[in-house]
């Protein structure tokens, strides 16, 4: 059950957090669409983690190779004319590496979305959507559903609280049900281990666990609803650009 509705789940939040993501970046003028960029980094991490996963790799050594064949990756995205046999990277590359990121760094604290998808947005994104993908597939493969499910809810939380546009109810109920989408995946995870479990003589049974009562069912529901007609409600008595005095009115410093 928890790989099931895990995977669905799962799928959903990464789906849910690109595209909070592609309102903070526009389009890719040169080279190859940032997009797709990102999500080959997510693909490739998710891949070679599932490959060593398979071959019972305990998971240091799963860290090890993801952070290796990444640091290779973000070079070659970093410098891709400063590597040899479009690999291995030389020393100039460590450097235009460090001036992609340094300047994706400016980007990032003192732009305004959306912003350009420089070289070092786009490594930092790669990196961050491989370490996404390495942690859903661990998660789901070692029966971890939080693991899996949790990162692509917090960073779909930041692309939102980093984007200005004003948040619409059908983006709040979507990320509303896979919170719940991902509780009851670890609910299920914690089902499943009294599944097949053998009963000894003395009658002694494994725990079931509770279902939830009336009581929780309905301060749930009323938590739901009380944040969905919270937010509609609020988001109209605070300005758009936050209470914080800027130097300017768009928050360039």
């Amino acid at each position: 059950m928890v790989n099931r509705t895990g995977w669905v789940v799962g799928l959903a939040s990464i789906w849910f957090s690109f595209v909070m993501l592609s309102g903070l970046l526009r389009s890719t003028i040169d080279g190859p669409p940032w997009q797709l960029v990102v999500l080959s980094g997510l693909a490739l991490g998710a891949i070679l983690t599932w490959t060593l996963v398979a071959f019972g790799v305990r998971l240091r050594w799963v860290v090890v190779a993801n952070l290796v064949v990444l640091a290779v990756a973000a070079l070659r995205i970093a410098a891709p004319d400063e590597t040899l046999l479009a690999i291995i990277p030389t020393a100039s590359a460590f450097a235009e590496a460090g001036d992609q990121l340094s300047f994706a760094l400016d980007i990032i604290r003192n732009g305004v979305e959306p912003v350009i998808p420089a070289t070092g947005i786009v490594v930092i994104l790669t990196a961050l959507y491989w370490v996404i993908g390495t942690a859903f597939v661990y998660g789901l493969a070692r029966r971890h559903p939080f693991v899996a499910l949790l990162p692509p809810l917090v960073l779909a939380l930041q692309f939102t609280t980093m984007n200005r546009v004003s948040t619409n109810p059908v983006r709040i109920l979507i990320f509303l049900v896979l919170v719940l989408g991902t509780l009851f995946a670890g609910a299920s995870a914690e089902k499943d281990h009294g599944v097949g479990v053998m009963r000894p003589a003395t009658g002694w049974e494994p725990d079931r666990g509770r279902e939830l009562s009336s009581v929780t069912s309905g301060i749930l529901a009323l938590t739901i609803v009380g944040a969905m007609v919270g937010t509609s409600l609020g988001a109209g008595m605070l300005p758009r650009d936050g209470v914080l005095t800027w130097r300017t009115s768009s928050g360039l410093t």
